[in-house]
C-alpha cells in the first residue's frame, strides 16, 4: 500500500478480531468509560475497548482526515459537519448528502470553539478564492473540509 492509503486505513486488532475502515468513512468518534463508539457511513456503529487504543493515540498517526476534538468525549470527521447550533448545545453530522441527519450534544464552550476555528479557516479559504480572481477550483482545492 501506498503512504497515503495507509493514513487512510486505520486496524483495531483485538486477540479474535480485526476492524478495518478508511477514516474518511468515520463520521465520529464518541469516548465513553472503557469504550470507544466509532460510528461511520451507513450507521455502522462499532464498540472497541479502550484497552485496544484510546482517542489521543488514534489522532496521533492520523494525518489524511481531519479531525476535530469537541469537548472532552468527540472527534468529528470535519468532512461530516453540517450544522452547528450553540444554544441548543447541538452538532449536527451528516452521513452523505441525501441521508438523514446525525446529531450530537456537546457544551456551548466547545461549540463556540469549533464555529469560531471553522469561521478563521472561512476566512483564508474566501481570501485564497479572491486572490485567484473567483475561481472555484481552487477555492476547492485549498480546502480540507
Amino acid at each position: 500500500m501506498g503512504n497515503s492509503e495507509q493514513n487512510d486505513l486505520i486496524c483495531f486488532s483485538t486477540r479474535d478480531e480485526q476492524i478495518r475502515v478508511h477514516l474518511d468513512d468515520v463520521i465520529y468518534f464518541e469516548s465513553n468509560g472503557n469504550y470507544i463508539k466509532m460510528v461511520c457511513v451507513g450507521n455502522v456503529v462499532t464498540n472497541l475497548l479502550t484497552s485496544m487504543t484510546s482517542l489521543d493515540e488514534i489522532f496521533k498517526v492520523v494525518t489524511c482526515v481531519k479531525f476535530v476534538r469537541v469537548g472532552k468525549s468527540h472527534y468529528i470527521n470535519m468532512k461530516r459537519l453540517y450544522q452547528i447550533n450553540i444554544l441548543r448545545k447541538q452538532l449536527v453530522l451528516h452521513d452523505a448528502p441525501a441521508l438523514p441527519l446525525i446529531s450530537l450534544t456537546a457544551s456551548k464552550e466547545a461549540l463556540r470553539e469549533l464555529k469560531q476555528s471553522i469561521g478563521e479557516h472561512s476566512l483564508v479559504l474566501i481570501e485564497n478564492f479572491k486572490a485567484h480572481n473567483g475561481k472555484m477550483q481552487v477555492l476547492r482545492e485549498k480546502s480540507d473540509l
